[in-house]
């Protein structure tokens, strides 16, 4: 059974809030102090204090920090995933642009989460440019969120970018996919974004 389309949103919208927001430079975040051990909290901090000197979002590491220290994960688990995203915010940032907005970037980093490529994220890119993102990169993480492969959530979001689709078909394109998904009558959910994508591209 499919996830209801509403908690599947809040789940998405959850995953971005996390990633949201630039740090501050300071010598060590106290948060990680009390919530890690000296090692680990030090090791985050040298990622973070990295993100920090390349223009990165950093609030999304400490946060991702915090996260897995409330799940119980050990100091070289958390470190790793940390390392990972960084990395993640990294490959975004140099595939969306140097001048893509934080919120941008993250987004971006948590499509590559996700299964998306650092090509597809520039070729979006590269059919808007200088345009902001916010929109179509929201869409690409909901449909993958609703069960789209990476690869046809990524060809359908340049065909729509390549035809220069206002908002407003990004967000029809997911109401359908939901009621389409609701309803069982477009087989899968890629299939059905392929289907109802085209449909929207062939609207004036």
């Amino acid at each position: 059974m499919s996830p209801r389309p509403a908690l599947v949103r809040g789940g998405v919208l959850a995953a971005m809030a996390l990633f949201v927001g630039v740090g501050h430079a300071q010598a060590q975040d106290p948060r990680l102090l009390g919530r890690l051990d000296s090692a680990s909290a030090r090791a985050v901090q040298l990622q973070v204090d990295s993100a920090r000197l390349e223009g990165l979002p950093t609030e999304p590491l400490i946060d991702l920090a915090l996260e897995g220290a409330s799940k119980g994960a050990t100091g070289p688990r958390i470190l790793a995933a940390v390392t990972r995203t960084r990395t993640q915010l990294a490959q975004a940032r140099a595939a969306l642009g140097a001048f893509s907005t934080a919120e941008e970037i993250v987004s971006g980093a948590y499509a590559l989460r996700l299964g998306a490529t650092t090509d597809g994220l520039q070729k979006i890119r590269e059919q808007r440019p200088g345009r902001n993102l916010g929109i179509p990169l929201a869409t690409l993480l909901d449909l993958m969120a609703r069960g789209v492969t990476p690869d046809t959530a990524q060809a359908v979001l340049l065909e729509l970018t390549g035809a220069d689709a206002d908002d407003a078909k990004y967000g029809r394109l997911l109401r359908e996919l939901d009621r389409a998904l609701q309803e069982g009558t477009r087989g899968t959910p890629s299939g059905a974004t392929v289907k109802i994508g085209r449909t929207l591209i062939g609207e004036p």
